[in-house]
């Protein structure tokens, strides 16, 4: 099963940097992958992680919940921000439980400096 994962830094319209993540369907690598990205993106100082959920597979929704709950804790410590990005309702009530903020609707991300993509990415 090919994965979906992608990373595009750039400056969001705040005061900070932000870095804007794509998840979809993981499997047990990308799933791996996914957690030392966000580990590593929550120890920079001030920076704020959109992480768009829309293509997340449902296998994995609990999955990505404990990589976020471990990435906004970090990152609120870091000084910075990490905002989910079109959760499942199941998913989005686990996030909302842990104070990590939810919108249907990416915030506004300009002058993109970096893509990364890991695994393949769907249309």
């Amino acid at each position: 099963m090919a994965a979906d994962f992608e990373i595009i830094a750039g400056q969001a319209s705040s005061a900070y940097p932000a870095v804007y993540v794509r998840v979809g369907v993981l499997d047990y690598q990308s799933a791996r992958e996914a957690r030392q990205v966000l580990r590593e993106l929550g120890n920079r100082s001030g920076v704020r992680i959109v992480v768009d959920l829309t293509g997340l597979d449902d296998r994995h929704e609990l999955t990505m919940f404990a990589f976020l709950a471990e990435a906004a804790r970090t990152v609120d410590g870091n000084g910075g921000a990490l905002v989910a990005v079109g959760p499942s309702s199941m998913l989005a009530r686990h996030l909302v439980a842990a104070a990590i903020p939810v919108t249907r609707e990416p915030p506004r991300i300009t002058a993109a400096a970096e893509s990364i993509a890991l695994g393949a990415l769907a249309g």
